[in-house]
């Protein structure tokens, strides 16, 4: 997958958001948010974790933390861990560092302290580029629960 997949995607289902082209590789929260000149808050994150065998995207700020006590009563599981690299890109088609919130697929948890923000800066489907959007797009656009997820 790649940054022309997400913006055909998001064209296709009406997806609002702006992308953003980096002058570099931003691998980390910390980059992105340098880079942009923005807290670490306003920096999305989707980390994709692995729950009873099936994979889930969680979708948090940037200075936050997925608690997984909390992840597994969400989903109603047992077990949870975070997913390998390989295990990202096989479940969603994207590197770590790239994966978007929308057009993955996945069943999305996300973390309420995001949604009180009024744009954030999301995975833009390369190490090059952010996606600047509202949270409730991918609210809109994902099978998603808005839950208490995070620590931190």
């Amino acid at each position: 997958m790649s940054k022309e997949d997400l913006e055909e995607h998001m064209e296709k289902e009406g997806v609002e958001g702006e992308f953003v082209e980096m002058e570099g590789e931003v691998k980390t929260v910390r980059d992105s948010a340098k880079y942009l000149d923005e807290p670490m808050t306003k920096i999305a994150k989707s980390l994709v974790f692995v729950v009873d065998g099936e994979e889930v995207l969680v979708f948090l700020s940037g200075n936050k933390q997925v608690d997984e006590d909390k992840l597994k009563e969400i989903t109603d599981a047992e077990r949870c861990r975070i997913a390998s690299p390989e295990e990202v890109k096989e479940a969603t088609g994207y590197e770590v560092g790239e994966v978007p919130p929308v057009g993955t697929g996945l069943e999305v948890v996300i973390d309420e302290y995001v949604m009180e923000m009024d744009e954030v800066y999301v995975g833009g489907g390369s190490k090059y580029y952010l996606v600047r959007m509202a949270p409730e797009e991918i609210e809109r656009n994902t099978e998603s629960t808005v839950a208490d997820v995070s620590r931190g």
